[in-house]
Order: structure tokens, then sequence, then C-alpha cells
């Protein structure tokens, strides 16, 4: 799973902080960073028997982030 560019974006606190998130979700086409619930929905996938074939894989979790917006 590749999601830590989004997913970071809600553990940045204090000062300074706000310029660089507000960049990093202009470039995110959801506009917003996941939810941790829209992680989680992901990797309990991966970790089902429906994903059992999958495999050699990065399932990019990212609101559309590298899409080439």
């Amino acid at each position: 799973m590749s999601s830590s560019r989004v997913t970071n974006l809600s553990l940045h606190t204090g000062r300074g902080t706000r310029p660089r998130r507000d960049r990093i979700l202009g470039q995110v086409p959801q506009g917003r960073p996941a939810r941790p619930e829209e992680v989680a929905g992901s990797v309990c996938f991966l970790a089902s028997l429906g994903a059992s074939y999958v495999a050699g894989v990065v399932v990019p979790v990212g609101g559309g982030l590298g899409m080439g917006r």
C-alpha cells in the first residue's frame, strides 16, 4: 500500500505546517487527506481471502494523487 503522503498530512501539527498541508492537498484531486477508515478499508481487503491472489503490486490509496492531474 502507498498512502504516506496523504495520511501523513493528518499527523502534522504545530506552527508552519498549514502552508505545506495546503500545497500538498492542492495536488490531491479529492482535496483532503484520507480518513483512517478509507485506508483501513484497503488494508482489510488486502488481508482478506478476496485478495488471496493479489501479489507484487502497490495499491495507491491517495485520493487520486499521482494520476497526472
